[in-house]
């Protein structure tokens, strides 16, 4: 499932799925949300996290967090015609692999 694909709505329209939940988790890590790449926003909250030097586990469990926080919003996806389907798989795209596979982008 592309990033690109899955919004949710705002009072002005729609939004990235994925840049809102880069920014629930840098609020969530306490790391700075300010100038994250289009894009490569929840890679670079996790690098912004891992430079203070602390621990990796702890991305996944408040990523994890953040994004079944998040399952309530109404998501919608250009290529599925059920929301809630692709929230669910994209959850567990973000959240399936652990510290042991660094080599990836969140």
């Amino acid at each position: 499932m592309g990033q690109d694909l899955l919004t949710v709505p705002e009072s002005v329209g729609y939004t990235l799925l994925y840049p809102l939940l880069a920014n629930r988790l840098a609020d969530y890590l306490k790391v700075s949300p300010d100038g994250l790449p289009d894009g490569a926003e929840l890679n670079e909250v996790a690098c912004r996290y891992l430079a203070q030097g602390r621990p990796a586990q702890q991305i996944y469990t408040a990523l994890k967090m953040v994004a079944t926080e998040a399952e309530s919003l109404p998501l919608y996806s250009s290529s599925f015609s059920q929301g809630r389907t692709v929230f669910s798989r994209a959850l567990l795209l973000l959240t399936a692999s652990g510290p042991a596979d660094h080599t990836h982008q969140l």
